[in-house]
């Protein structure tokens, strides 16, 4: 769900988007988000839980009051101490791997940042905060040069603040 979601922010940020391709852009993605509650992708994370709860085994637990029923033991146990004691490592459980799979190259991000941030202070002092990152998503030399920290940028411009929360 959040591949289509995310897919769809990033078409309707294009500053070269016309209305009926973003009319187009929405109905395609209703249509996948529909689509979703019928037939769960293939190896995401809505057919994982489909199949943990199809293999039921009376497993109980209690969570803020609440009874839960159903086998339990597939989903991550948030009150292990380890976690609490490792609080940075538990916030960043899948970030490694997110990271990966979009692409970026981690051992280079560090000289791209160092070669980024002297970039943008002797460059780009007049930009602002949405033209910055548009020249340097959109530009050939910049967009190459700096191919890894974008991503990231990327990632963190696409992602809905409310995703902060998590």
């Amino acid at each position: 769900m959040f591949e289509e979601l995310s897919s769809l922010s990033l078409t309707l940020q294009r500053n070269d988007l016309i209305i009926p391709q973003a009319t187009s852009e929405l109905r395609k993605t209703v249509t996948r988000l529909e689509a979703l509650k019928f037939r769960a992708k293939a190896g995401g994370m809505l057919e994982k839980i489909q199949t943990m709860l199809a293999q039921q085994q009376g497993d109980e637990r209690r969570f803020q009051g609440i009874t839960m029923k159903g086998n339990l033991k597939g989903f991550m146990d948030l009150t292990n101490p380890q976690l609490k004691q490792h609080m940075e490592a538990a916030i960043n459980i899948g970030v490694d791997n997110l990271k990966a799979r979009s692409g970026c190259n981690m051992a280079a991000i560090q000289d791209e940042w160092q070669g980024l941030k002297i970039l943008v202070s002797h460059n780009f002092k007049d930009k602002v905060y949405s033209g910055l990152w548009e020249t340097m998503l959109t530009k050939d030399p910049y967009r190459h040069d700096y191919k890894n920290i974008l991503e990231l940028v990327q990632l963190m411009l696409v992602l809905p603040i409310s995703a902060a929360q998590c």
